[in-house]
């Protein structure tokens, strides 16, 4: 019985270690190509902060509530990304705070400045608020259920095959099946820490 159950799992043991070797490469390179996208937008968001604080210089008096109210939404923003709490244990509403004394700070200072002033603030203003939303939306991104649900199932045919093999082959094949559960545990593990 352990010889024709062998028989079967031999073939289908290169198949399966190859299609959960080929998943989870290919998830690996995905998650690092996020990682690099959202490590792009956080310096695109830098830089878009740093514009508008170089612009609200032009804004005279107005330039110290402007650059205060970019301190205080940058500060809101590492506490949201940081996971830290505001004194009320809200974070998102010290954000949306943040985010209006900004937007209402810079559209006072705005008002009465020349026209390229004017357009250097508030083109600012908008690219540190539509990299914020781009950052937003790229944080919520996470596997899908079925692609996971597929990758486990594929990883527990894999070690059912090896254990089949194992089985079959006696003792000296005794090792092989703790190391592939080991291999599939770690894979696993590290794709839903993503």
């Amino acid at each position: 019985r352990r010889a024709r159950m062998a028989t079967g799992a031999g073939p289908l043991t290169p198949a399966f270690a190859a299609l959960f070797s080929v998943m989870v490469a290919f998830t690996v390179v995905s998650e690092a190509q996020h990682l690099r996208q959202v490590q792009s937008l956080a310096n695109d968001e830098a830089a878009a902060a740093s514009r508008l604080a170089w612009a609200a210089t032009a804004a005279g008096p107005a330039r110290a509530s402007v650059q205060d109210a970019l301190a205080a939404y940058l500060d809101a923003v590492v506490a949201v990304d940081w996971g830290d709490r505001d004194e009320t244990g809200s974070t998102p509403g010290r954000l949306a705070r943040a985010v209006q004394a900004r937007e209402a700070e810079t559209r006072t200072a705005a008002r009465g400045r020349t026209s390229a002033e004017t357009a250097e603030m508030l083109g600012a203003l908008d690219a540190v608020s539509t990299i914020r939303l781009q950052l937003v939306a790229e944080s919520s991104r996470t596997l899908p259920g079925p692609y996971l649900l597929v990758l486990v199932l594929t990883g527990l045919a894999l070690v059912v095959n090896v254990s089949e093999l194992t089985l079959a082959a006696g003792r000296r094949a005794q090792w092989l099946h703790p190391g592939i559960v080991l291999v599939v545990d770690a894979d696993l593990s590290l794709l839903v820490g993503i």
